[in-house]
């Protein structure tokens, strides 16, 4: 049984939706950035520990509002454009590790060390949307 499919969307629809999904995993990788800065300053007391944690639960309700939105942006993905979920080696690797990290932030703790390996596969999922490693689309020809 096949995954149902959407019409594929058009240019302009698909661009719409490339921006939102980017804006979303931008504020996720910012949050977290945030949140890691803001733990190393409180492991190394250089922020008053009041307004770092403020600053961090702050920024935790603000990505808490952005993993569903990727979530759902990531499926419009699969099912409405050429991307698909598994015709991709890369694609499928997206979704493993964003299925971690999700599982990631909800359970570790608030410290440098934790964060700062979790920022680090939010930077892989960057890397692998830009670089999409073994993409079988046809490349178009370079200009000089």
């Amino acid at each position: 049984m096949h995954a149902p499919t959407l019409p594929k969307l058009k240019k302009t629809p698909k661009r719409i939706l490339d921006l939102v999904h980017l804006l979303f995993a931008s504020l996720w990788l910012g949050g977290f950035t945030i949140v890691f800065v803001c733990s190393i300053m409180l492991w190394t007391q250089t922020i008053d520990p009041v307004f770092g944690l403020a600053t961090i639960n702050f920024v935790q309700e603000v990505v808490k509002v952005c993993i569903p939105a990727l979530m759902a942006t990531g499926l419009l993905y699969g099912f409405a454009t050429k991307w698909g979920f598994f015709s991709h080696g890369w694609v499928t690797a997206k979704w493993v590790l964003t299925i971690a990290l999700v599982v990631s932030t909800a359970l570790v703790p608030i410290h440098p060390l934790c964060l700062s390996g979790i920022v680090a596969g939010m930077i892989a999922l960057f890397a692998l949307s830009i670089f999409k490693p073994h993409n079988k689309a046809q490349k178009a020809p370079q200009r000089a």
